[in-house]
């Protein structure tokens, strides 16, 4: 009997632990199949998110590149024949109309500027809620210089520069150059450009509100890497995703 009972209560023992093992295997592959899912569905949910902030974007940045082009036709139709006084005013009208725009420049060329200028690159801008002006052509500037004039300048096309901090204010700005026939009415000189900048920091709110969860975050980076908007301010405009993953080791 004692072999018998002996023999049975070995049996009973494989029998509980062959089925703990298959119990145990069914809730690991559950866990793993809820945890695939999970992060599945995050990983759309944050895909979708993400088209979403895109979207907005892109939406913000076309309506800047529609008004600068106009602007530029505008001017290239007119062939620089207005005053000063009436850019001025262009200027004014743009910013009144499109609140989403921090600033709008006309660089000129030194020998393009019509008759009567004083001002090689007026520019009008938003400040302590009123509209500002400030010539950033000078001794304290010289807007011959700066990539919003240079980069359309030598590529011949309409470019978005990389972030910057003017004022404070972290932006980007968007140049369209403007070619005109030479005074002998044959080939088109360049001659200028014409800027809208647009102030980012409409860019870390839309981010805030993304519902990402209580310890989610999101970011944005520049086509070089650069962090434009972070809940981290320090790092806007001062390190890279590059630079992060070096101090992440």
């Amino acid at each position: 009997m004692k072999r018998g009972g002996g023999l049975r209560n070995r049996l009973v023992a494989w029998v509980m632990l062959v089925s703990g093992l298959i119990l145990v295997a069914v809730m690991l592959f559950g866990y793993t199949v809820s945890r695939t899912r999970l992060e599945q569905d995050m990983k759309t949910r944050a895909s979708s998110l993400a088209d979403g902030a895109a979207r907005r974007i892109d939406a913000q940045l076309g309506l800047m590149q529609g008004v600068v082009e106009g602007m530029a036709l505008s001017l290239k139709t007119r062939g620089l024949t207005m005053p000063q006084e009436e850019i001025r005013a262009l200027q004014n009208r743009v910013l009144e109309q499109y609140s989403e725009i921090y600033g709008v420049c006309l660089g000129l060329e030194p020998d393009a500027a019509p008759a009567g200028w004083t001002d090689l690159a007026p520019w009008s801008y938003r400040a302590g809620g009123r509209i500002c002006y400030e010539n950033l052509d000078g001794r304290a500037h010289d807007h011959t210089r700066e990539d919003w004039y240079t980069l359309p300048r030598y590529l011949a096309c309409p470019v978005w520069t990389e972030p910057y901090a003017w004022n404070g204010v972290v932006m980007v700005t968007y140049s369209v150059p403007l070619f005109l026939p030479d005074a002998a009415g044959g080939e088109n000189r360049f001659v200028g450009v014409i800027t809208c900048d647009l102030a980012l920091d409409w860019l870390e709110i839309m981010l805030a509100d993304l519902p990402l969860g209580q310890k989610g975050y999101g970011i944005l980076l520049s086509r070089n890497g650069v962090f434009i908007a972070h809940p981290q301010r320090e790092k806007v405009l001062n390190e890279t995703i590059f630079s992060e993953a070096e101090e992440r080791g």
